[in-house]
Parts: C-alpha cells; sequence; structure tokens
C-alpha cells in the first residue's frame, strides 16, 4: 500500500478496523457514522 492503493481483490476487514485505518479526522469520523447508518443489505 506504498502508493496509497490496495492491490486488486476482495479484503475482509470489520468497521473496527476500517474505522481504526481510515476515519483519523473529524471529518472522516463524521463520514464514518454516516456509512455504517447504511445497512447496505436491504436493497434500494
Amino acid at each position: 500500500m506504498r502508493n496509497g492503493n490496495l492491490p486488486p481483490g476482495i479484503h475482509q476487514a470489520s468497521l473496527a478496523q476500517i474505522e481504526q485505518m481510515f476515519a483519523n479526522s473529524e471529518h472522516r469520523q463524521n463520514l464514518f457514522k454516516g456509512i455504517i447508518k447504511v445497512d447496505l443489505r436491504k436493497p434500494l
């Protein structure tokens, strides 16, 4: 991840791991809170 991009493929991570890695500012924390409110299992 030298250039900030993940290698191609499916990468499994818990929400806690994603939050720890990417929600590292107040703005990103607010965005993350919005994301976890979305239930992606339900069709739109």
